[in-house]
């Protein structure tokens, strides 16, 4: 499986004529205590003895014959009280956990150019949470800046040319799944997913655009110009482009370009000019006032022929 190289990001506008320009953004590299010990001394003042010998002997023996007998009192006999017994906890049983459940895709159809791919495990992810991995660029057509934990491109003119951002991730055989939400949109506004952009000078690539009244379209961007591989086709699973969120996909696989929505095949196209590069995202207006669409939770598959 290829390598993933270090992002290098990219943007570009590309229409009947082709201008562009390449976008990096990186982060701005912009008790001591102490402790005194102290003596006390005591004095016991102890009565001087007697200076007479036998007046000392006399006291002695006085001493001893005052003194009481101590008889010792007779042993007792310990009474012991019982302890009453602890009561011992019945044992326990810890329940051993089972197997956790795994998420389960339904099983391709035969005849699915997706055949072979693991649904469930795609070999590279992007929730946009990260920052740095994308072109980020704003000027007075539009924008595509990373809000969040997404990415929203904007196209203030409808005049034919479209500004795409791209990111380091690059192959010739994959498929690419994100997931799509409209703004306020009319007719034929599209959001666009691109892959097979050249690295070096993004101005080439393979393009589905879903429109906001449920259509798609394959295109070609070079720059001798737009190519359309396939007219805007109508597709059920686009119907509620305008107020749901979609699942879009597209697989390059050799000269073939597929197209998918909500899981479902839409259709496809061959076309031999573009051989790899890398994934970009981006909005394009058809109508005034422009339209902005949010981009989340990409997943790349690498195709294995």
């Amino acid at each position: 499986m290829p390598s993933l190289p270090q992002p290098m990001p990219r943007h570009h506008r590309a229409g009947i004529r082709t201008k562009g320009w390449a976008a990096w953004r990186g982060p701005l590299r912009r008790s001591i205590g102490c402790a005194g010990l102290a003596m006390a001394l005591a004095a016991c003042n102890l009565p001087a003895p007697p200076s007479d010998p036998g007046a000392l002997a006399t006291s002695v023996a006085a001493t001893l014959t005052a003194a009481p007998t101590r008889t010792p009192p007779p042993s007792a006999t310990p009474i012991l009280t019982p302890t009453p017994p602890t009561p011992t906890a019945a044992p326990t049983e810890t329940p051993t956990p089972g197997p956790s459940p795994t998420p389960t895709t339904p099983p391709l159809a035969p005849d699915d150019p997706r055949q072979g791919l693991d649904l469930s495990s795609p070999h590279y992810a992007d929730d946009f949470s990260r920052p740095f991995l994308w072109g980020e660029w704003s000027d007075a057509a539009g924008s595509i800046l990373r809000q969040g934990e997404a990415l929203v491109a904007t196209d203030l003119t409808a005049d034919g040319y479209v500004g795409w951002s791209t990111t380091a991730v690059q192959g010739a055989d994959i498929y690419v799944e994100i997931t799509v939400r409209f703004g306020p949109c009319q007719g034929k506004d599209a959001a666009g997913l691109a892959l097979r952009v050249d690295p070096q000078s993004a101005d080439s690539n393979y393009a589905l655009e879903v429109s906001c009244d449920g259509h798609f379209r394959l295109r070609r961007f070079d720059p001798a110009g737009v190519t359309d591989l396939l007219p805007w086709t109508a597709a059920p699973a686009l119907q509620d482009a305008a107020t749901e969120p979609l699942q879009i996909g597209m697989l390059v696989r050799g000269q073939e370009i597929h197209a998918f929505a909500q899981g479902e095949h839409l259709g496809s196209a061959q076309d031999p000019a573009l051989a790899s590069g890398t994934v970009g995202l981006y909005a394009n207006a058809a109508n005034p006032p422009g339209v902005t669409v949010t981009f989340d939770d990409l997943r790349l598959w690498y195709v294995v022929p």
